[in-house]
């Protein structure tokens, strides 16, 4: 099988300052205003889609006024809930993860389409949502592992 780890690695420093992450290439950058619970809110979106995969980033700082409430994994897999909407599936059951020492939680599913790996954390207002996506499949533990942990959240 392809690896998607051949590609020439890109180190992406976001546009916001609040992330870097690598990618295989370098990603397209976009912005999309949204009202999420009744707020004014910025997604930015980090994209790359390649033949064999396709890589997501997206963040969303939240005014100070946001209260996320004290169970941080409610908030987490109310996150994914909404990602694995968009392809018609439930978020299923979450594995806690770290970037650095920022605890956050990853979900996996498979559709007819899609291998989908996918990370979400929520630091001071801002929540950080990762996808690597196969066509067909999963990606190796190898490709998810260097773009996972690639992750660097500024603190």
């Amino acid at each position: 099988m392809f690896s998607v780890s051949m590609y020439a690695q890109v180190a992406y420093q976001a546009p916001t300052g609040n992330l870097s992450v690598t990618f295989p290439a370098e990603p397209a950058y976009s912005t999309q205003d949204l009202e999420v619970e009744g707020m004014n809110v910025t997604l930015h979106s980090y994209t790359l889609s390649l033949d064999t995969a396709a890589y997501f980033v997206a963040e969303v700082t939240y005014p100070a006024t946001f209260d996320a409430g004290s169970d941080l994994q409610d908030v987490l897999k109310r996150s994914a809930n909404g990602f694995f909407a968009e392809f018609e599936v439930e978020e299923g059951s979450a594995k806690k993860v770290f970037a650095g020492i920022i605890e956050g939680a990853e979900y996996q599913q498979l559709t007819d389409m899609f291998g989908i790996s996918y990370r979400v954390f929520f630091y001071k207002n801002t929540l950080i949502q990762m996808a690597a996506m196969g066509y067909g499949s999963y990606l190796s533990e190898t490709d998810l592992q260097s773009f996972f942990n690639s992750l660097n959240i500024k603190r």
